[in-house]
């Protein structure tokens, strides 16, 4: 008998526990719980946790939602001003706020440096690749000062259109990608026009939209249409950058001695030069990096490393001195 109002004892013991250390204990929301276009980490105690929360002044609205700590799982955020929508990514690892959508209509876009709801002031640093996706019409595209990165690959959907681009001063990384172990630009910043930086910038310039490193040592990127036929690559270039050039109606680039590099694809869509003189200093042509279509290309007979052959049928063959064809031109 005593053994059995023991047993008992100990089961209504462990019982009450449990029940207690249940009543005690909150079940995190779940991801379904909140809407997957809002997501933002609220201050705001006296919310409760299942309840999506928004703000808005005049023409802004930012959505808000309660806050989590799974830093894993960044905040997504949507921010409409002036009839544009933004989506940002809060990391809560880095504590990073990236810009990965943007949804417009508008011929001119100015994306924000940050926007401000009820809690506090969201700084925004980083552009994704995909940021600019849906921007089908703008033609003048600017980027407010406190913006630091930009991916370098912009979407075909935005190269259709886009005129010219601004940079601002405290934009420091034009983000890269890689091809043969080597970064490059890609597709960045391929307008028609011009991409024009704040002369504040102590990274990057631009000489009439040609985009530059600011010691002029790297032309990272010319505009699709410079506007002109010929066109002189300044004094104290040393590269041609990787997708450097691709305007189809320039005829005639004089290379400056001085030049050391021409990198992969940095010509290759020039497609209307014919002719192409290498300077003495040149001691890097990557293949694949001259205009596709060249009938005639000389070095200087100064160079030591490259050298043209001519073959039967008139080609000229472009070697550097270890005996590789580099380039083969066009028959004549």
């Amino acid at each position: 008998m005593c053994k059995r109002i023991i047993s008992f004892a100990v089961c209504m013991a462990f019982v009450s526990i449990c029940f207690l250390a249940g009543c005690g204990t909150v079940s995190e929301p779940t991801t379904d719980s909140f809407s997957t276009e809002s997501t933002l980490p609220s201050t705001d105690t006296s919310a409760s946790e299942g309840t999506e929360t928004s703000s808005s002044s005049g023409d802004s609205q930012v959505t808000t939602e309660p806050p989590h700590t799974d830093p894993l799982r960044p905040y997504v955020i949507t921010f409409t001003e002036d009839g544009v929508e933004y989506s940002f990514q809060y990391d809560l690892a880095t504590k990073e706020t990236t810009l990965f959508d943007i949804y417009s209509e508008k011929e001119t876009v100015i994306v924000p440096a940050g926007f401000e709801d009820e809690f506090q002031y969201w700084r925004i640093s980083r552009l994704s690749s995909s940021a600019l996706t849906y921007l089908v019409a703008v033609k003048k595209l600017v980027l407010s000062e406190g913006i630091e990165w930009l991916d370098p690959n912009f979407p075909p959907s935005l190269q259709a259109n886009l005129e010219e681009l601004y940079l601002p001063a405290s934009l420091q990384i034009l983000g890269t990608g890689y091809e043969n172990g080597e970064d490059f630009l890609g597709n960045l910043l391929s307008v028609k026009k011009g991409i024009y930086v704040d002369d504040a910038n102590p990274w990057y310039c631009d000489v009439d939209g040609v985009l530059f490193t600011k010691d002029m040592s790297i032309l990272l990127k010319a505009p699709e249409n410079m506007g002109t036929e010929t066109y002189t690559v300044p004094d104290g270039v040393r590269v041609l950058y990787s997708y450097a050039c691709s305007d189809m109606s320039l005829k005639n680039l004089i290379l400056p001695e001085g030049l050391l590099a021409i990198k992969e694809h940095a010509l290759t869509y020039c497609s209307s030069i014919r002719k192409l003189d290498i300077p003495a200093s040149v001691v890097r042509i990557d293949k694949e990096s001259l205009p596709s279509f060249l009938t005639e290309i000389t070095v200087s007979p100064n160079n030591p490393n490259f050298h043209v052959e001519i073959t039967e049928d008139g080609r000229m063959r472009l070697y550097d001195k270890y005996g590789e064809l580099i380039y083969t031109t066009q028959a004549p």
